[in-house]
């Protein structure tokens, strides 16, 4: 993501919007990717009883 942060903005800089739009997307949807997989992580078990 940091990556992606650094490109988006040198491109945003140099107004070349033919890759700034495409590297924006791209970043939404890793970011929804990374949410879901943080959301849907392993939780720690509580008192040693497993779900």
């Amino acid at each position: 993501m940091l990556l992606f942060t650094l490109v988006q903005m040198a491109l945003g800089f140099a107004c070349v919007r033919e890759l700034h739009i495409p590297v924006a997307v791209l970043m939404f949807g890793a970011s929804i990717m990374l949410l879901t997989q943080a959301w849907n992580g392993d939780r720690p078990v509580r008192g040693g009883e497993a779900s």
